[in-house]
C-alpha cells in the first residue's frame, strides 16, 4: 500500500482505539478481515469476532494514549 495511506490508516486506528471508539475501529476493517492479537493467539475471523475482541479490550483497558516516538515507533499509556 501507499505509505502515506498506510500511515493515515494507522493514525485513525490509534485515535479510535485509544478513545474506545468501537465503531470507529471496526470501520477500518473489511467484513472478512482477520485479527491475530497477540501474535500466536487464535485468529479472529470476521467483524463479529473482531467486535467482541475490541469490546472486551476496551472494557478491560479503558482509554489509552498513543504517542509516536522520535524513531517512529508508538508508545502507549493508560
Amino acid at each position: 500500500p501507499d505509505p502515506s495511506r498506510a500511515a493515515d490508516l494507522f493514525d485513525r486506528y490509534l485515535a479510535a482505539h485509544g478513545a474506545n471508539d468501537l465503531e470507529g475501529v471496526l470501520a477500518l476493517f473489511a467484513e472478512d478481515a482477520s485479527v491475530e492479537d497477540p501474535v500466536g493467539a487464535p485468529v479472529l475471523q470476521g467483524v463479529p469476532a473482531i467486535r467482541a475482541f475490541y469490546r472486551a479490550t476496551h472494557a478491560r483497558n479503558g482509554r489509552l494514549v498513543f504517542e509516536r516516538t522520535p524513531d517512529g515507533t508508538v508508545s502507549q499509556s493508560y
